[in-house]
């Protein structure tokens, strides 16, 4: 063989060159196939499951269904949960103050489903135990503001969940959070709403309703026992017993329970759903047995506020001073429907005023109830009819300060509040007994006054004393009190 020219020297030279660049290439683009395949964040393994990211309906488990109700009825009939179950905090405020005022769900949403946000206002309000029950009036006293599922609680946050319930992508164990999103779900459903039917024969709690029938009744005495281990006492502000000297020491002795109510759309369409109330541990059966028994009522009393526990004082007209502390700081009261002027705070013994035909009016069906399993209405209050109420505690503790429980104001009197003649004239002016309101007890109020005493069977003499107080704020009771 010819010895090679120097062309041919380079062209062998570039040839291998070439070859080489040529495989060092394809093996670096091998191992960068395989490097992408291991890191790309469209795919993630986990225990040889594939699972596309943020597709959480393509997921799978083999522990934990996505049906809701994997979370069976009986871990839920009773509200408890399971002692690792995370609540997600789902509070709705309503009008203030605690007025009860909830956003109803459109009139075309199925009445049947209970998808609308159960109402557990802020309690900031003034009802029960002689509270005034006024929007817009403020007691001074903050209430419970109770934290309970709503029932269109429990949406997904879109985050993929690990199928084998161990720890996620990032390292958090989601487990606790989705069986809380679960259980929002699933009360969601009439499934958990009949649940709570504890007296209703296809979920009869025998034991709910043993513990309901059996607390103490005998006597107010053995009522205060049973709650606070002493004996019956007017208690006032910085009295209490021990282990409800304030908020902190009450609150222990307190539970949140769902109960199911009717509620109703703005064409007066009822749909069942459910709501969450606080109350004293020990009344806690007899609570779930009340609202089970109102619910079955063919009526379908529908709810729009329902509150219980709030350590805080009485309040309302001829109250305002009073030193006592309400049975709601007990645990063992609850106001309904307030808000609706159809349960109110009337003056005077008997004095119930309100319109029955107001499909919020409480009804005497669900007054019953309440008497059949020992508790009582505040309509029996001696100096009021606070109809909106009711307590386990009898009744007899409400009383004004003193034999005259309001201002007494008069024509030409000395030392009259200009505050409470302007609350007299708008009440005046609200009948049609005056034209314009005024802090001025003049000419014209003096006669308006008298009129309005002789329309009501009164002496007309222009003293206005607690017997014309009385009937002027009972037709007036929806306005702000100032005293």
């Amino acid at each position: 063989m010819g010895k090679l020219n120097p062309y041919s020297h380079l062209l062998i030279r570039m040839t291998l060159v070439l070859i080489v660049v040529a495989a060092a290439a394809f093996l670096y683009n091998t191992d960068a196939d395989v490097r992408a395949n291991e890191t790309d964040p469209a795919v993630v393994a986990t225990s040889d499951v594939l699972i596309p990211v943020g597709d959480a309906g393509a997921q799978t488990s083999d522990t934990e269904p996505d049906n809701p109700a994997a979370i069976s009825p009986e871990a839920v009939a009773d509200n408890t949960l399971p002692a690792d179950t995370a609540i997600p905090d789902e509070t709705k405020t309503a009008s203030e103050p605690g007025d009860g005022t909830e956003t109803a769900p459109n009139e075309s949403d199925d009445p049947d489903k209970t998808t609308d946000i159960t109402d557990v206002a802020d309690n900031t309000n003034n009802a029960g135990d002689g509270d005034t029950g006024n929007p817009g009036t403020d007691n001074g006293n903050d209430e419970t503001t109770q934290t309970g599922f709503a029932s269109d609680g429990g949406t997904d946050n879109g985050q993929t969940e690990n199928p084998e319930g161990d720890n996620d992508t990032d390292g958090t164990d989601n487990s606790a959070d989705d069986a809380a999103a679960k259980l929002a779900e699933y009360k969601k459903t009439q499934e958990y709403v009949d649940s709570l039917l504890v007296t209703h024969p296809d979920h009869y709690n025998a034991k709910v309703v043993e513990n309901a029938r059996s607390i103490p009744t005998d006597s107010d005495n053995d009522r205060y026992l049973f709650i606070t281990g002493k004996d019956k006492k007017i208690y006032k502000v910085g009295g209490m017993p021990e282990g409800f000297k304030n908020d902190a020491q009450t609150r222990k002795h307190m539970v949140t329970l769902d109960v199911p109510v009717w509620k109703m759309t703005a064409s007066g369409e009822k749909y069942s759903s459910y709501w969450p109330i606080t109350i004293n541990e020990k009344l806690a059966d007899s609570i779930r047995c009340i609202f089970s028994d109102i619910y079955q009522l063919d009526i379908k009393f529908p709810f729009n506020y329902l509150t219980g526990y709030s350590f805080r004082k009485v309040n309302g007209v001829g109250l305002v001073n009073s030193k006592l502390m309400s049975t709601h700081a007990f645990g063992v009261a609850l106001d309904i429907n307030l808000g609706d002027y159809d349960n109110d705070y009337f003056l005077g013994k008997g004095n119930d005023l309100r319109n029955k035909n107001n499909p919020y009016c409480i009804p005497d069906e669900v007054i019953r109830i309440f008497e059949d399993y020992g508790w009582f209405w505040g309509g029996n209050y001696d100096i009021c009819a606070d109809t909106m109420h009711f307590q386990y505690f009898e009744l007899g503790f409400l009383q004004y300060e003193s034999d005259e429980p309001f201002p007494i104001l008069s024509r030409g009197a000395e030392g009259m509040d200009p505050l409470v003649i302007r609350n007299l004239t708008q009440r005046l002016v609200r009948l049609g007994y005056l034209e314009k309101e005024t802090s001025n007890f003049s000419k014209k109020v003096d006669k308006a006054v008298k009129q309005f005493q002789e329309e009501h069977g009164l002496e007309p003499d222009g003293v206005v004393n607690y017997a014309t107080w009385e009937p002027l704020i009972n037709l007036t009771h929806f306005m702000k009190y100032v005293f």
